[in-house]
C-alpha cells in the first residue's frame, strides 16, 4: 500500500538547515524501527530528488538534471510510504473456523429423545399407580351415597320452596289489608301498626328462606359435580386394560434403556471426537496463522522490491535496503522472499497432510455415529497374518471393547466347528448372549450371508479384510461400508472403531 506525505516546498528549502544522508538514515530508522513492535505503523522512504534543490551552480547542468528526472507531482517534497498493517488476507486465514464437535448435534437430539421417553415412562407409571390405588367398590359406594344425598337435598329444597311460597302469599294478604301511610288517620290506628309489624316479620322470614334455598342449590351443584367426577373415575377404571398398560410400560422402558445406551455411546463418540479432532484443528489453525504471516511478509518484501526497481539513485536503494533489514533482519528483499516462500511451501505440504488426517478422523467419527449394527466375518478374524489360525480370541477381545454399543452378528463358515472341534451350540457359548452367532450351511460361502445381512441398511457395517471384489454390486461394497482390521503381535487393531485390543 503506497501513499504520499509532504514536506516544505522547494522555495523554502534554502531557508532550512540542509540535512545529511546520515540524518536521513537516522530519521528513517526511527520511523521503520517500530515495525516489529507495532505492525500497523507507517514507515517512510524519502525520495531525495522529488523536490530537493540542485547542488550545481550551472544553469545548463541544472536544466539537464531536471530534464532527465521525472517531473514531480507537486511542488512539495514526495515521500513513498509502505504500510504493513493493511494486507490482503490469504486464503488460509479463513479456511479453519472455531472448532465444532461434529457429534454434538446427534448427541443433543439423542438426549432430547431420552428425556421424552423418560417423561412417557413416568406418565404410564403414574397411570398404573393410579389404577392400583383406586378401589372400584369404594367408587360405587361413593356414587350411591352422592345420589342419595342429592335426593335428600332435592326434598329439602321442595319443602323450603313451599314454605317460601306460603310466606309470600301471607305477605300479599297482609299488604292487601294495610292502608296507605299517606292517610294521617292510619298513623294512629293500632291495627295498621300491627299489620306493618307482621309484614316486616314475614319479609325477614322470606329472606331467610331465600338464603336457605340458595345454600341448598349450592350443595346440590357440589354434590352433582362430585358425583360426575366419581362417575368419570369409575368409567376410566373400567376402561383401563391393566395388562396392556403394563406391556406398554415395559416397551417404553426397553426403548428408554436403548435410548440411554445410545446417549452413552454418542457421549463416548463425542469424547473421542474432542480428543482426536481438536488437537488437529488447533494445529491447522496455528499453521494457517503462520501461512498468513508469511504471505504478509512476502507481500511486504515484494513492495520493497518494487521500491528498489523504482528507486532514482543509489541513495534511495540504500535507504530501502536499510528499511528491509530493519523489518526482516536482512537487507535483500529477494532473499527474504526466497526464504519465506521456502518455509511457506513446507507449511503448505504439512497442512495438506494434516488436513488429510483431519478428514480421515472426521470420517471415522462419522462412521461411529452412523453405525448401529456390525456384521463380523468371523473366520476372517480367526487368522493372524492372513494364514495363522489363532481361534476366536481376537473376536472375544474385540467384543469386550465394543461396550455393547452395537447389535453384533458374527457369521462363520461351516468349517469353523471342525477347526475349533466344537458344535454349533458350544460355539455360541463362547460369546456374550446379546451377540448373534450364525454358522452358514455346508457348501455355502459366508461372504454372501455377510453382505446380505448388510443390504438395505445404511447403519450396518461389515468388519472384514475381504475386499469382496466378486460382489461389487452389493450395497455394503458399493457404499463402502467395509471396516478393515489388523491382527499383529497379539493385538487386534481396528482404526475405524478406535479399537486396540490385546488377546491371549
Amino acid at each position: 500500500m503506497t501513499a504520499a506525505c509532504t514536506v516544505p516546498a522547494r522555495d523554502d528549502w534554502s531557508k532550512r538547515t540542509r540535512t545529511s544522508p546520515e540524518s536521513d538514515r537516522k530519521r528513517l530508522e526511527a520511523n521503520a524501527g517500530a515495525r516489529l513492535s507495532d505492525p500497523g505503523r507507517r514507515v517512510v522512504i524519502p525520495d531525495r530528488h522529488a523536490a530537493r534543490p540542485s547542488r550545481t551552480h550551472s544553469g545548463v547542468r541544472d536544466e539537464r538534471q531536471r530534464a532527465t528526472r521525472p517531473a514531480p507531482v507537486s511542488s512539495e517534497r514526495s515521500l513513498t510510504v509502505i504500510s504493513t498493517s493493511s494486507r490482503r488476507p490469504s486464503s488460509a486465514s479463513h479456511s479453519m473456523k472455531r472448532f465444532s464437535n461434529p457429534v454434538t448435534a446427534s448427541l443433543r437430539q439423542a438426549e432430547r429423545h431420552l428425556e421424552d421417553l423418560q417423561q412417557r415412562v413416568n406418565e404410564v407409571r403414574a397411570e398404573i399407580d393410579r389404577y392400583r390405588g383406586t378401589d372400584r367398590a369404594a367408587l360405587v359406594r361413593a356414587i350411591d351415597a352422592q345420589k342419595a344425598r342429592i335426593e335428600k337435598l332435592m326434598s329439602e329444597r321442595e319443602a323450603t320452596q313451599r314454605d317460601r311460597d306460603a310466606v309470600r302469599r301471607q305477605i300479599e294478604s297482609v299488604h292487601a289489608r294495610m292502608g296507605s301511610w299517606l292517610n294521617p288517620r292510619n298513623w294512629f290506628d293500632a291495627e295498621q301498626w300491627e299489620l306493618a309489624g307482621q309484614s316486616t316479620r314475614l319479609r325477614n322470614r322470606c329472606a331467610e328462606l331465600d338464603q336457605a334455598l340458595a345454600e341448598i342449590d349450592r350443595q346440590i351443584d357440589e354434590a352433582r359435580t362430585q358425583s360426575a367426577a366419581t362417575a368419570r373415575e369409575l368409567a376410566w377404571y373400567d376402561a383401563v386394560d391393566i395388562d396392556l398398560l403394563h406391556n406398554r410400560c415395559a416397551a417404553l422402558q426397553r426403548d428408554h434403556q436403548s435410548a440411554k445406551r445410545e446417549v452413552q455411546r454418542l457421549r463416548r463418540c463425542h469424547a473421542q471426537a474432542r480428543e482426536t479432532l481438536r488437537p488437529c484443528h488447533q494445529q491447522l489453525r496455528s499453521i494457517d496463522a503462520e501461512i498468513q504471516s508469511l504471505n504478509d511478509e512476502i507481500e511486504s518484501a515484494e513492495e520493497f522490491e518494487r521500491q528498489l526497481n523504482n528507486a532514482a539513485d543509489s541513495y534511495e536503494r540504500a535507504m530501502i535496503h536499510q528499511q528491509c533489514e530493519h523489518v526482516f533482519g536482512h537487507g535483500s528483499p529477494r532473499h527474504v522472499m526466497a526464504t519465506r516462500r521456502k518455509r511457506l511451501d513446507a507449511l503448505q505440504r504439512n497442512r495438506r497432510k494434516l488436513a488429510e488426517r483431519f478428514a480421515e478422523e472426521e470420517q471415522r467419527i462419522e462412521t461411529l455415529v452412523r453405525m448401529r449394527n456390525l456384521i463380523i466375518d468371523g473366520n476372517n478374524l480367526c487368522y493372524a497374518n492372513g494364514d495363522e489360525f489363532v481361534g476366536v480370541a481376537p473376536l472375544q477381545a474385540v467384543l469386550e471393547q465394543l461396550h455393547g454399543d452395537y447389535r453384533v452378528t458374527i457369521v462363520f463358515d461351516a468349517g469353523i466347528t471342525h477347526q475349533l472341534r466344537l458344535g454349533n451350540t458350544e460355539l455360541r457359548t463362547l460369546f456374550p448372549e446379546d451377540v448373534e452367532v450364525h454358522v452358514v450351511a455346508a457348501g455355502r460361502r459366508a461372504d454372501e450371508t455377510v453382505l446380505a445381512l448388510a443390504a438395505d441398511a445404511p447403519d450396518t457395517y461389515v468388519l472384514s479384510n475381504d475386499r469382496f471384489s466378486d460382489f461389487f454390486d452389493k450395497d455394503a461394497v458399493r457404499e463402502q461400508r467395509l471396516i478393515r482390521h489388523e491382527i499383529v503381535n497379539g493385538r487386534v487393531l481396528i482404526h475405524a472403531l478406535g479399537i486396540d485390543a490385546h488377546y491371549a
